[in-house]
């Protein structure tokens, strides 16, 4: 045997020590502004952080859009896995491993500006109405620990907006957003910031916000270091920066921009 090819033989033996890249598949569901896909492309405001954050920890992240409870389920079979923007809960808690915060905004119920008979001055109150909600919520659970039951106080649809209709009918009473989705859910039922008003604030203690939930396969040093690039992103302008150009820049009546940050704040 030659010097040249018992050199190469003893080279292919040894233990390799080069540091490949590390690859995750992101899973997500069409939820603008958070995340959504337009002309096969994926983004959104938690997607564009999402990709920021890969593109500096160094990770190869590949986007993949499907319905929420696929892209739920995906995300806890496969090892290198994750799944944005997922509401963190202490349901879900040991499920994931948490990426975050990323961004979310306050929620509220909503009811039709007209609707002069819905009053609600106290949680219990909401108890009197009705709401629509897509199957399998984060919110569902939130919402049969206040007392609401199925059927009676809420009906679960199979897709996000499909209570449009009950809604724009008055078979529905009220619909829940943020002040972030809230343009997304106008847009559904053709109706402006002035046809509806908040009538009261979605808060619990078990709603955690948005966050990138990894599969608890994936490596802990991946983990660490999307946290700390995450982390670095949501205290600079990247936040607001991406709020602008998804919400505010693409709203057609200049006055709308006030009226978001109004809205769900009472």
């Amino acid at each position: 045997m030659s010097r040249s090819r018992f050199l190469a033989l003893v080279i292919s033996m040894l233990p390799f020590t080069g540091q490949t890249q590390e690859e995750l598949v992101i899973y997500t569901e069409h939820f603008p502004p958070y995340n959504f896909q337009i002309n096969n492309k994926i983004q959104g405001i938690n997607i564009d952080l999402i990709k920021s954050a890969c593109k500096n920890a160094d990770i190869d992240c590949d986007f993949e859009l499907y319905p929420w409870q696929r892209a739920y389920k995906k995300s806890l079979k496969t090892e290198n896995a994750g799944l944005v923007s997922t509401a963190y809960t202490e349901e879900r808690e040991s499920l994931f491993q948490w990426v975050g915060p990323l961004v979310s905004g306050a929620s509220c119920f909503y009811k039709l500006k007209a609707r002069h008979d819905i009053v609600i001055n106290e949680k219990n109150d909401l108890l009197n109405y009705s709401i629509g909600l897509p199957w399998s919520d984060v919110y569902e659970e939130i919402l049969k620990n206040w007392g609401f039951e199925k059927g009676t106080n809420y009906v679960t649809f199979s897709e996000k907006y499909a209570y449009a209709n009950a809604f724009k009918s008055d078979k529905l009473d009220l619909f829940i957003a943020s002040n972030v989705t809230l343009p997304r859910h106008l847009s559904k039922l053709n109706l402006s910031f002035e046809d509806v008003e908040p009538v009261y604030l979605l808060e619990d203690p078990d709603l955690g916000g948005n966050y990138l939930a990894l599969n608890n396969n994936v490596d802990q040093h991946t983990v660490d270091k999307l946290q700390q690039e995450v982390e670095k992103l949501m205290s600079s302008s990247t936040p607001d920066d991406l709020q602008e150009h998804y919400i505010r820049s693409r709203l057609s009546d200049p006055n709308n921009r006030s009226n978001i940050a109004r809205q769900c704040r009472i």
